[in-house]
This record gives structure tokens, C-alpha cells and sequence, in this order.
């Protein structure tokens, strides 16, 4: 299995594999980070991330952050639906995963994951007011924040952009949101000394068939 072998890669090699909240600490002076850190992120929330990822985690010490989209786990916590293609975390699961200690859950929206009626993600739409944007957003991810925090007891410091889609409009609601971090899909090593560097948080997509080496060169590291 991949995961496995990159968690393996990872291990071997000196990195360490932290969270989020691990990068908010630092930032405020409340904690170390370790010589070679790296998040890794799972968007989406598949139930593959508990089927596959979880053992592994646990198995190597690591730990993961995932975003999830809220509409679609409460359609698979309703359903019941367990299908290695294409189902997602229920919240049982992710009160299971989260009590773990080895996966963080992260803001991934509420119903703003999807391409339609001129909206791609969460982005701010053609015609659309200023006043408008600001209001769908911030009810979308309060909501999940709430949802999240119901189940698991920990509210999200964290925003994940869907598909990567973002502008200066989305940045500003979040921001004033409270929201800790921002990821993003520009793929870029990070460089976190102050909280604000924690507001563009860029990722490295970890396609298959690929090696942990391969990926890993793209660090230059």
C-alpha cells in the first residue's frame, strides 16, 4: 500500500508527522516543532482515511489532518453506506478517529464543495455582494465548525479551501472568522515562524504511482 510505504519513507528518513494545531503552538511560542516536520492532509473525508489510514497511523505514530465536507457526512452517518470507493466518514467514525489523538478534523465547508450555478467552491461568484458572499460563508463553515466540535469535543482552527479556490473575499471572511490556518493547493514549501504564516498554508498533491523518494525530492530536501 502506498500510505504505508510513505509513512514508512517518513519514518526511516527523520521526518515527523504533526498537526495543525502542532503548527499553532509553535507559532505562539507554546511548544517545539521537531527537526523535519511535515502534515499530512486527507481532503474530503473519505471512510478509507478510518479503514486504511487509521491502523497505519497508529502503527507509525503519525498523525493526520483531515478536512471534511459536513452535507456529506451527515448523507453517510443517515445512509450507512460503507463502500471503499467512494463512501465518507460518518460521525461516529470521526469521534473514533479524533479521540485517537492521531487525526485532526479540519474545516473542509459544509455545502460549498461542489462546482455549480457560477460557484466554484467557496469562492465569492460573479454578481454576488460583498454582503451576500460573507453571509453564505461564514453560516457554511460555522456550521461545520459547530457540527465538529458537537461530536469530537475540538472546534477546527483550520480552513481547507476546496478546490484549492480561493480570493481576496474568502480570505478576509475566513480571517475574520478566527480561523488559525488556511491551506491551500499551490505547492510550495512552507516556512512557519509567526501566526500570520500559518494564513497560506501550501500543500504538494501526493499523486499515485509515484515513490515517498520521488515526492519528497519536490521539497528539495
Amino acid at each position: 500500500m502506498e500510505l504505508e510505504s510513505d509513512l514508512n519513507y517518513i519514518e526511516e528518513n527523520g521526518y515527523t508527522a504533526v498537526g495543525i494545531n502542532d503548527l499553532i503552538a509553535y507559532t505562539r511560542g507554546e511548544g517545539d516543532l521537531p527537526d523535519k516536520p511535515v502534515v499530512l492532509t486527507f481532503d474530503d473525508g473519505y471512510e478509507s482515511v478510518y479503514t486504511l489510514g487509521l491502523p497505519l497511523f497508529k502503527k507509525y505514530g503519525c498523525k493526520a489532518v483531515v478536512g471534511v465536507i459536513g452535507e456529506l457526512t451527515e448523507l453517510f452517518t443517515q445512509e450507512e453506506d460503507h463502500n471503499i470507493e467512494y463512501s465518507h466518514l460518518n460521525w461516529e467514525e470521526i469521534n473514533e478517529m479524533s479521540k485517537s489523538g492521531f487525526v485532526e478534523f479540519q474545516n473542509h465547508t459544509y455545502a460549498l464543495h461542489e462546482i455549480k450555478n457560477g460557484r466554484k467552491g467557496a469562492a465569492r461568484k460573479n454578481g454576488e455582494s460583498a454582503e451576500e458572499y460573507k453571509k453564505l460563508l461564514w453560516e457554511d463553515a460555522e456550521k461545520l465548525n459547530d457540527e465538529i466540535l458537537n461530536y469530537t469535543g475540538v472546534k477546527p482552527t483550520a480552513f481547507i479551501y476546496p478546490y484549492g479556490n480561493f480570493d481576496d473575499n474568502t480570505e478576509a471572511v475566513i480571517k475574520e472568522m478566527g480561523f488559525e490556518a488556511i491551506l491551500n493547493c499551490y505547492e510550495k514549501v512552507n516556512y512557519i515562524n509567526e501566526p500570520e504564516d500559518l494564513l497560506g498554508l501550501c500543500r504538494f498533491l501526493r499523486p499515485s504511482g509515484r515513490s515517498a523518494a520521488e515526492i519528497f525530492s519536490k521539497f528539495g530536501y
